[in-house]
């Protein structure tokens, strides 16, 4: 486990995930744990009292893995609020959008063509 002042992280493999006992580790269906290849971080913030919250993972994106591209995207692991800040971004943004169950294909394939044109800024997406 890392932290600093306000986050505190740890980062399994898959296959330290699939070893696991507990597989509540994540709020994953194993079905999802199995086709992903790229470590998953589980992310909590403190709180004004001083108590870690649960609250992002950084894994294997979904959307791009039905484009056949392996990289991350940052999942919710708590329920947020309205003017909640997530945190800090740093990077550049080549798609976005909210879509639900990836419902809004259209979307997801322009930010995967705009990808796919703009490999040169992979730092994030």
């Amino acid at each position: 486990m890392r932290q600093d002042e306000q986050w505190q992280w740890d980062t399994y493999t898959i296959t330290e995930l699939l070893n696991e006992t507990d597989l509540k580790l994540i709020p994953v269906p194993l079905s999802v744990i199995i086709g992903m290849t790229l470590p998953v971080t589980r992310v909590w913030k403190k709180t004004g009292e001083g108590i870690w919250e649960v609250w992002v993972l950084v894994m294997e994106s979904a959307a791009l893995r039905t484009k056949n591209l392996t990289e991350y995207g940052l999942y919710a692991w708590k329920l947020f609020v309205d003017n909640d800040e997530i945190g800090q971004y740093s990077g550049v943004v080549i798609g976005q959008d909210t879509y639900d169950e990836f419902q809004d294909r259209e979307s997801i394939d322009k930010a995967i063509k705009d990808y796919r044109q703009n490999k040169s800024q992979r730092d994030k997406i």
